[in-house]
């Protein structure tokens, strides 16, 4: 079986909710902004510029968060979750299968629980239960990250 290897960016608002992207496809579902880790890049690499693409913002990388594995169309997925901080633009769905952007709780999120990916579902129990503190703290830009 083969394995992918995707990071995504947990950003969070005043009121701990995240932020996740409705992807307009056949079977549409809200999912964690992130995406695939290249060849030769560093999931915090991947998170930069997953997000530029898909909500057209530069982002701060703080540490790692958690992750998951779970199979998905005859693949195994490994899911890196990073804090990221906006440090420049407002986001909006970049890519053409994205057609919303909101922020949930884990209640909101509780309500819609068929609709997100596998991942996001992961995310967001994780946030249930560790969620608390993430926001701002350790989260440093890339040219603070190589000083």
């Amino acid at each position: 079986m083969t394995t992918l290897r995707v990071a995504g960016g947990v950003i969070t608002d005043d009121s701990s909710r995240i932020l996740l992207l409705h992807r307009r496809t056949p079977r549409p579902r809200w999912e964690l902004p992130g995406g695939k880790i290249e060849r030769g890049e560093r999931p915090e690499q991947a998170v930069r510029r997953e997000l530029r693409e898909e909500l057209g913002v530069a982002v701060a990388v703080g540490g790692r968060l958690g992750g998951c594995e779970f199979t998905e169309a005859g693949r195994s997925v490994q899911c890196h979750w990073y804090e990221a901080r906006i440090t420049g633009g407002e986001p909006f769905p970049g890519e053409a299968e994205f057609d919303g952007l909101r922020f949930f709780t884990h209640a909101e999120a509780a309500e819609l629980w068929d609709e997100l990916s596998p991942n996001a579902r992961h995310l967001m129990a994780w946030h249930r239960d560790n969620g608390r503190g993430i926001g701002g703290t350790g989260v440093r830009s890339e040219a603070e990250a190589h000083e």
